[in-house]
């Protein structure tokens, strides 16, 4: 079968060309191919899947890791026993405590406490007694594990926890100060 072509680009006149059509039962067998843009997507959204796959699972076997090394000692609460050691190393102010409660009464504007320790348990409370909202107290950690906060520490003004071993708040803390700042940095001087 022949078909009739114009090739207006070059003189405008006719040609014709000889092209073959397939029979009707070979046209029922031919699919139209898929576009590669579609495959090529699909394979880079599988790609992406199984990244954010291999990452999760490498997140999760690093939690594991941790969670059966580390936080059972640490989180034990008979391992707690509040915060210990604590020297007003700067400013002035009194620590006092019982059985499950330690407090801290601030009697100036800024104070600065090293702490040989600072866990406090699920039972357990640690209270800040401070002038006013503005108040600063400034906590050095001075342990070489990291904290774990489970329990309760209110404040009315700021709190500040240094630790850098790190500080770990558990789902049964409860923290109600004017503001918190728990960091994992060197530690702050003691000036005021």
């Amino acid at each position: 079968m022949s078909t009739r072509l114009t090739n207006k680009k070059n003189t405008g006149s006719t040609s014709q060309m000889s092209k073959a059509q397939p029979s009707k039962k070979a046209a029922k067998k031919l699919k139209p191919a898929k576009p590669l843009a579609n495959n090529t997507h699909v394979n880079k959204v599988q790609a992406s899947k199984n990244q954010a796959f291999t990452l999760s699972s490498t997140a999760l076997s690093v939690c594991v890791a941790l969670s059966s090394y580390a936080l059972p000692s640490i989180i034990n609460p008979a391992l707690a026993a509040g915060p210990k050691g604590g020297v007003v190393v700067s400013g002035s102010g009194s620590i006092t405590k019982d059985a499950a409660e330690t407090i801290i009464k601030q009697n100036s504007q800024h104070m600065a406490i090293n702490w040989d320790s600072y866990n406090v348990a699920s039972n357990e409370r640690v209270q800040y007694i401070q002038p006013n909202s503005q108040s600063v107290s400034l906590n050095n950690i001075l342990s070489s594990n990291g904290s774990v906060i489970a329990g309760n520490i209110d404040a009315n003004g700021k709190v500040i926890l240094v630790n850098p071993n790190g500080i770990v708040f558990t789902q049964t803390s409860t923290i109600n100060v004017g503001s918190l700042v728990a960091s994992n940095t060197a530690y702050i001087t003691d000036a005021a």
